[in-house]
């Protein structure tokens, strides 16, 4: 199966999962409760489960292509995740910079600035791949900073 653990953008699961007709995920440790957009209930939302964890807690369960293309979006939203987290260094603000950034991998993420230009290819190639398979839309604010915290580059407040 498959089966990577790194940190999902919860706000985009909880719009992919919304997308294959869940209404909620659940049975989490740490759980983050968002509202569905569109859905009279909430999400569960377990940021940290593999994309096999995730596909297991949509109700009505996926099956079939359903299943896999949710898998395949999955991962590539975690390739993403997992290529930005070794490119997010940093000692101090100036470090950091914003690369616009687009459906599925949110309106915007905060990057070294020498990693800037890598980071917006890694997208483009990753977008060819997922639009390829999928079909994504969302709206939301793009980020306008970036600062460092904690030696990461992070949205400014």
């Amino acid at each position: 199966g498959y089966k990577l653990r790194m940190p999902a953008t919860s706000k985009n699961l909880v719009r992919r999962a919304l997308a294959f007709g869940a209404v909620a995920l659940g049975a989490c440790s740490q759980p983050l409760r968002l509202p569905a957009q569109g859905v009279a209930n909430e999400a569960t939302v377990c940021p940290q489960a593999s994309c096999d964890e995730q596909a297991e807690q949509i109700q009505p369960r996926l099956t079939g292509e359903k299943r896999q293309m949710y898998l395949r979006e999955c991962l590539i939203e975690h390739q993403f995740a997992a290529f930005l987290w070794e490119r997010q260094t940093c000692e101090t603000d100036g470090d950091c910079v914003v690369v616009q950034t687009y459906c599925p991998f949110g309106c915007g993420v905060a990057v070294a600035k020498a990693h800037a230009s890598d980071v917006a290819n890694e997208q483009d190639r990753l977008l060819a791949e997922y639009n390829s398979r999928a079909d994504c839309k969302y709206k939301c604010r793009s980020i306008r900073s970036a600062v460092c915290k904690q030696r990461r580059c992070a949205p400014a407040s």
